[in-house]
């Protein structure tokens, strides 16, 4: 999420509305193309929606063959998933496949970005990767803005929810209000009129307006300096998610480290070698569960 897009929002006070539309920059160039990281990959649409319109998906498989499952990716608020799937492909190594697509509006997919549009776009894909992976274990990845969307999602649809095993998110938010009226405050000229045009920003569809629980063990990761998500932020989605979450909540603070730091590391980094432990647990702890129940 671009830190200067907070500032844009002075301007809703003269305009009084389009606020929520501040959370969107999204732009239809390619970073990265999918034969650029596997050699074999599934380049497919996603229908969504009443008007015939159509999300850009890619399934890139990865080259290992004892698959460990498959992660879905939510990405962030600015381009598209050409280039916020450099946070996500090393997955791909570590023998996972990797499922990533651009809401409305974004890069290839029809449409335009809206809040409702967005959470309606992540159901249509948690129910597409079902079918793509089958029996096999589902893990989300949300990062900032994603992290909400899916968050969202899952409370939308949470009689299927059983279909999935982990979520992370990483540098993401409990409100749009709230990370609004935060970044307003952080700024001399905004800071006083930080209430009237935080409350032009809507709260639908954020994970603090809702109270549907879901049971997904789920990790937790932010920046404690991070400029974009203030870490308050993260760590209100952790308590808002501790109590909503029927499965096991753990939060990670990336002491020092910023906006979605964690999957900008290095190869085998710290915070990276946390997320891979935390996906081998919940399989090994379903495994067992799975074994016990069967006794």
């Amino acid at each position: 999420m671009k830190l200067k897009l907070f500032i844009v929002t002075l301007g809703c006070g003269l305009i009084a509305s389009g606020c929520n539309s501040l959370f969107y920059y999204p732009d239809a160039l390619k970073y990265t193309l999918p034969e650029q990281l596997s050699e074999k990959f599934d380049d497919f649409r996603i229908p969504v929606g009443s008007q015939g319109e159509t999300l850009h998906a890619w399934h890139l498989h990865s080259p290992v063959k004892s698959k460990k499952g498959l992660i879905v990716h939510f990405h962030g608020n600015a381009q598209n998933m050409s280039a916020h799937v450099q946070f996500v492909w090393w997955f791909l190594q570590e023998g996972y496949d990797l499922l990533t697509f651009d809401y409305r509006g974004y890069g290839q997919s029809d449409g335009k970005p809206s809040r409702e549009n967005s959470v309606e776009d992540a159901t249509a894909v948690l129910s597409a990767a079902r079918q793509i992976a089958k029996e096999g274990p589902i893990f989300i990845v949300g990062q900032s803005l994603g992290g909400a969307i899916a968050v969202a999602a899952l409370q939308r649809q949470q009689a299927q929810n059983s279909n999935f095993n982990a979520l992370v998110l990483e540098s993401s938010f409990h409100s749009y209000r709230s990370v609004a009226q935060s970044k307003l405050a952080s700024f001399v000229l905004t800071w006083p009129l930080q209430w009237p045009l935080s409350f032009l920003v809507t709260d639908e569809y954020s994970p603090s307006q809702s109270d549907s629980a879901f049971n997904i063990p789920t990790l937790l990761i932010h920046g404690s300096k991070d400029p974009v998500v203030p870490y308050q932020e993260g760590l209100e989605l952790a308590h808002l998610i501790q109590k909503t979450n029927q499965g096991q909540t753990y939060f990670l603070t990336e002491l020092g480290r910023q906006h979605t730091s964690c999957f900008a590391s290095p190869q085998g980094s710290k915070c990276k070698n946390a997320v891979l432990s935390f996906f081998k647990d919940v399989v090994s702890s379903e495994s067992q569960t799975l074994k016990d129940n069967s006794k």
